[in-house]
């Protein structure tokens, strides 16, 4: 069964809602969406959010869309995702995964794994799997040393060749 989601803004009219076609279309690192604003806001308070979001983004210049994203931006509203191919690779890896010793966080709307490691140095497991071609974000880079994050972007066969790879982590 799907999780149930209420928009905010159904319930709060002051709700700033952020959009992001690089997170809807599985295109990690391309910046092209929006920022709504509600018209029941005041005036005033849109503008002071207009102007933080301008200089927040003048700041970190990695926030803007290249040219092709936004050349692409008509195009994109008719593009939708296999949403089966993704439950079957995190139906996959999290199956592999939970067998070799690793504690995976189930996901309710993303394309992403989050896991625990298995016992063990993270950084040998992270390398070994990298000696493998198998490459994915280590926690450390959020924090969150003892993780790690797998993109289920990747295609089917990717996934079946990463399997044995995980497998051998954990020694199972």
């Amino acid at each position: 069964m799907a999780a149930r989601f209420v928009s905010p803004a159904a319930i709060y009219p002051w709700t700033l809602i952020s959009y992001s076609y690089g997170k809807v279309l599985l295109a990690p690192g391309q910046r092209l969406g929006y920022l709504a604003f509600s018209p029941l806001m005041p005036a005033s308070d849109r503008q002071a959010l207009r102007d933080v979001m301008f200089s927040a983004q003048m700041a970190l210049g990695w926030c803007f869309p290249n040219a092709v994203m936004q050349y692409a931006l008509a195009d994109l509203e008719a593009l939708s995702i296999d949403q089966a191919a993704l439950a079957r690779r995190r139906d996959r890896l999290t199956s592999v995964l939970t067998d070799a010793g690793f504690e995976v966080l189930p996901p309710e709307g993303t394309f992403y794994l989050w896991s625990k490691w298995p016992a063990g140095d993270p950084e040998q497991h992270w390398t070994m799997l990298a000696d493998r071609k198998v490459f994915v974000l280590p926690g450390s880079i959020m924090n969150s040393p003892t993780y790690l994050r797998i993109s289920l972007t990747a295609s089917d066969a990717m996934v079946e060749r990463a399997l044995p790879a995980f497998a051998s982590i954990g020694g199972r």
